[in-house]
Order: C-alpha cells, then structure tokens, then sequence
C-alpha cells in the first residue's frame, strides 16, 4: 500500500497555501495530515552556531592531542 506525501516548500507569497487548499478541496472525503515545520532565523542561528561549536572544540581537543 503507497501513501501519497507532498512537501510544500518555498518563499513568502509562493503558493504554499493555495496549494494546501487547494489539495485539501481535492480530497475532501480523505483523511488527510498536515505536518507544518518552520525555521526562524533564530532557530538557524542556534543551530550553526552549535554546529561551530562542535566543530571548533573537536578541532581544538585533535590539536592539544585529546581525541
């Protein structure tokens, strides 16, 4: 049994919410889920600078002959 999914991406005003409506218009008698995931600026931020950080001190520990 196959499970349709599609993934809506893109910039503000691109037509990810005509496109959710208009496939939820499309398919009113099916059970349909939505899984809504959004990166702020913030989010992206703490997650490259944890990524650096990672890096930096993995980088630093080889130097010092820790790893």
């Amino acid at each position: 049994m196959s499970i349709p999914v599609y993934i809506a991406t893109g910039f503000l005003d691109s037509g990810k919410t005509t496109f959710l409506n208009n496939l939820l218009n499309k398919n009113e008698s099916k059970e349909i889920n939505i899984l809504v995931a959004q990166f702020t600026r913030r989010f992206i931020g703490k997650l490259l600078f944890t990524i650096f950080a990672v890096f930096f001190f993995a980088v630093f520990m080889f130097s010092m002959g820790g790893i």
